[in-house]
């Protein structure tokens, strides 16, 4: 799954429930259905869709079958990322592929995304975990192919509670390769960092 497939385990970080992940492969649109064995609450979700053409994206769906906000909307090539969404009470989580290409999917508990310390690079949008004090971060996005793109952070502080919060602080939202600074509040956090190709991270704690 590239850089967002797997980082050392942390048993520190205690938002998300604890349970063995849940794995899929397809080809084209499906519908996923994620084991019962997944429970309620925030859960990671990793994809990685193949091929240099054609669009890809997961909805989660609500009680009606309607999709939600998406979790991923892409033309990258060959592309991988990682999102969080919440895994909901009394029926099964259930996503939505769009997909050109043969993709892989797999749902783990938040606790296994990476932890942005230092200097952190990854390619597209994925979901990282921050347990330092308040620091500067410093965004290199490169853009994409064509020179353009959109990057975005969205921070949830996750201390004391059990679900997502419902608006996230907004840190960074540009549509433009850039080198810039955003103060972060202390962990411990979760960010969700949506970038339209390849990008640099680099926290500095402040005092």
């Amino acid at each position: 799954m590239g850089h967002t497939a797997g980082s050392s385990w942390m048993p520190s970080w205690e938002f998300g429930p604890v349970f063995a992940p849940f794995a899929i492969a397809g080809d084209g649109d499906q519908v996923v259905i994620v084991d019962d064995g997944v429970p309620p609450g925030p859960v990671l979700v990793e994809v990685a869709h193949e091929g240099r053409d054609g669009y890809f994206a997961v909805f989660p769906l609500d009680s009606a079958d309607k999709d939600g906000q998406y979790l991923f909307s892409t033309t990258l090539p060959d592309f991988r990322g990682s999102s969080v969404t919440p895994a909901p009470e009394g029926r099964a989580l259930r996503l939505r592929v769009r997909a050109y290409h043969r993709w892989v999917m797999r749902v783990k508990p938040v606790a296994a995304a990476r932890r942005l310390a230092g200097t952190l690079r990854g390619y597209g949008p994925e979901a990282l975990l921050y347990t330092g004090g308040a620091a500067d971060l410093r965004v290199h996005f490169e853009g994409d192919e064509d020179g353009g793109g959109h990057v975005g952070i969205w921070c949830h502080e996750v201390a004391g509670h059990t679900g997502l919060t419902e608006r996230p602080k907004l840190l960074l939202s540009r549509t433009e390769p850039l080198v810039h600074t955003v103060p972060l509040p202390p962990g411990p956090l979760l960010l969700l960092h949506r970038a339209d190709g390849p990008w640099t991270l680099t926290v500095k704690e402040l005092g």
